[in-house]
């Protein structure tokens, strides 16, 4: 674990947003992940050996970690939030209330991640920034039980920018027939688009 920087792998206090929840929530999967401890919030964990020193050897260990799991969860959270599910006895219970009680995914969450999907422009962003706010909100229409494919979060990201642009979209929709366009990436085209950014702003 030594190899991990310890401030990278802090995830932000979760104040009770539900619009960053699936953001928070993938934060700390991967926090634990990196510790070994993801399947202490993500399984039921009650595996038998058939030993019983081994199993109580191992249980000991499983009660160790499973704490250290909620500590981290715990740690994570607002002292509103925190006070609401400090008493649950396990980090998976923990995870599964916060999960209950803050994921959005009703038709009402994903008409709203849906708007707000559309409804994002560039701006005054940098495209890098504009970007990451396009990934950010597919991610929740994804978390509302809507996935886009990758080509609908380019043409998302191509919609929301401004007439100094439009150089770019008319060279792709010339290069670009319909059986190619799969392989315009999310990658090339951020490096297409901060090439015009610097050559215009």
């Amino acid at each position: 674990m030594g190899d991990f920087n310890e401030d990278r792998l802090r995830v932000p206090i979760f104040n009770g947003d539900r619009a960053s929840f699936q953001l928070w929530k993938a934060k700390l999967l991967m926090t634990l992940d990196s510790r070994g401890l993801e399947h202490y919030v993500t399984e039921d964990i009650t595996v038998s050996s058939g030993n019983e020193i081994i199993d109580r050897l191992q249980s000991t260990e499983d009660i160790r970690l499973a704490k250290r799991a909620k500590s981290i969860i715990c740690l994570c959270l607002s002292d509103d939030i925190l006070s609401s599910v400090i008493d649950l006895p396990t980090a998976r219970l923990v995870f599964l209330q916060l999960c209950e009680q803050f994921e959005r995914n009703g038709r009402g969450s994903r008409i709203q991640a849906w708007r707000h999907f559309w409804s994002l422009k560039k701006g005054a962003d940098s495209i890098s920034s504009y970007i990451s706010k396009v990934q950010n909100a597919s991610k929740d229409l994804k978390a509302c039980g809507r996935e886009l494919s990758p080509q609908d979060v380019i043409d998302k990201i191509l919609e929301g920018l401004p007439p100094q642009f439009d150089p770019i979209i008319a060279t792709l929709d010339a290069t670009e027939s319909a059986d190619s366009q799969q392989f315009m990436t999310l990658a090339k085209l951020t490096e297409l688009l901060q090439n015009r950014e610097s050559q215009v702003f």
